[in-house]
């Protein structure tokens, strides 16, 4: 919501702004965040940063308010993730624990 509201505050001044949304992308982020041993670690495909660079680009230059980077699965899972609580949309981030992840999902 923020770089929507930044987008319409700098309209006027001919500045564009595209919020880009990259789900899980190729890069140190995951490890330097301490989330090695998570639904995010070294085992989950990850999308090229290349190409979810490349596809935020785009969306720069075609004046876009948003645009999910990456493949097809990541861009389903940005549609389904509008309806589901955050608290579930969290669980997979959380380190393993199974009362941790009961207690999330009801």
């Amino acid at each position: 919501m923020f770089a929507l509201g930044l987008r319409e505050e700098l309209r006027e001044h001919g500045v564009t702004v595209t919020c880009l949304m990259p789900g899980a992308t190729d890069s140190n982020l995951h490890a330097s965040a301490g989330m090695n041993n998570t639904a995010f670690g070294p085992g989950m495909k990850k999308n090229s940063r290349k190409e979810v660079a490349r596809q935020g680009f785009l969306a720069l230059m075609n004046r876009r308010a948003e645009v999910v980077g990456g493949d097809a699965a990541t861009k389903r899972t940005a549609i389904e993730h509008r309806f589901l609580p955050e608290t579930y949309k969290a669980a997979p981030v959380a380190p393993p624990s199974p009362s941790h992840v009961l207690s999330t999902c009801r």
